[in-house]
């Protein structure tokens, strides 16, 4: 898919990111869009799992910030500590800033589809928590009470539970069929499974939450789609630093070296990905306040907030110019 040009910003050599004005400003908004979530029927649609979406659209905004300030924690021991392996840790937080506008992007496309998936995922982690400490701890009479009764009894409720309209979140035979599959991972179907596909596919199929490049499959709209694939682009790279790719040794190899030329280039390798990992950050927060402001009818003040983030972010900085003329810059036209 093409993206087009970026046009410079001017004196960009000098320009500078005052984090003494774009911290809180980053804070406002995520406070003002949660604030603006708390209302009922705030969204332009009606859905089906509004609360639910509410629900689930605050807390990624919490974990934003909180996730945030922990990558701000680890930069800020670099520059304290002169130890740029932390920088590399904070490369792997934002991997997570990233994921979450696609996850965020997702919901809102439907909310009773995606919402229900998220809790079925979840369901399917508790669930197989539960079959691991049954086999290691089910002799164990004192883990009786709580494997026996406690833990199945918790399970057997969230298969039903009492909000989402309490519809059935996960089937008894989705949950025969994931119990099968965890005692048999590489097995045949059994002879219960009257389906064509395999139980392996219809386990993942049910309980799966899309990654970020499944997810834009999902989606519609040319111009959002495109916002979105060049996000994961960001992603793929931020990635390497969560799977163990080679980024993720440099700096700490470059620290340890007693090589003259790796010494003197650690510093600036450091800072030039600590200078990507600020501006992806806000970014990222920036991205996903503003696909969450663009369905609701009053964002009670962040909208405001959120337009003098982006004019900050694009005044110093390409990638964030770049993101924001793809899809952003067109919303506030609105």
């Amino acid at each position: 898919m093409p993206y087009d040009s970026v046009e410079d910003i001017p004196n960009i050599e000098t320009a500078a990111l005052d984090f003494r004005k774009v911290h809180p400003l980053m804070r406002e908004v995520i406070t003002t869009t949660r604030i603006a979530l708390n209302h009922a029927a705030n969204f332009k649609k009606r859905m089906a799992y509004e609360r639910e979406l509410r629900s689930y659209l605050r807390n990624q905004l919490l974990i934003a910030l909180t996730t945030e300030i922990n990558i701000h924690a680890l930069l800020k021991f670099n520059i304290r500590k002169d130890f740029p392996p932390a920088v590399v840790d904070a490369a792997s937080l934002t991997r997570e800033q990233i994921e979450r506008i696609f996850s965020i992007a997702l919901v809102l496309s439907s909310p009773h589809k995606w919402i229900r998936q998220e809790l079925r995922g979840n369901w399917r982690h508790n669930f197989e928590t539960y079959l691991l400490a049954l086999e290691e701890h089910g002799e164990n009479p004192r883990y009786e009470q709580y494997l026996q009764r406690d833990y199945v009894a918790y399970l057997t409720q969230q298969q039903r539970p009492p909000y989402g309209d309490k519809e059935t979140l996960v089937s008894d035979f989705a949950r025969r069929s994931l119990e099968y599959y965890w005692k048999n991972p590489g097995g045949k179907n059994p002879t219960w499974f009257k389906r064509k596909q395999s139980l392996r596919t219809y386990v993942n199929e049910y309980f799966e939450f899309p990654t970020p490049g499944k997810a834009v499959r999902y989606l519609k709209g040319k111009t959002r789609r495109k916002f979105l694939y060049r996000w994961h682009k960001e992603y793929s790279y931020f990635s390497q630093y969560t799977h163990l790719g080679l980024e993720k040794s440099i700096l700490p190899f470059m620290s340890e070296t007693k090589n003259y030329w790796a010494r003197k280039r650690l510093k600036e390798a450091a800072d030039r990905l600590a200078e990507r990992v600020i501006f992806t950050g806000y970014t990222a927060i920036a991205s996903s306040c503003t696909l969450i402001t663009n369905d609701l009818r009053d964002s009670y003040g962040a909208r405001t907030y959120l337009q003098q983030l982006w004019d900050r972010l694009r005044e110093t900085s390409l990638f964030s110019k770049a993101i924001w003329n793809i899809y952003p810059n067109k919303l506030f036209r609105q």
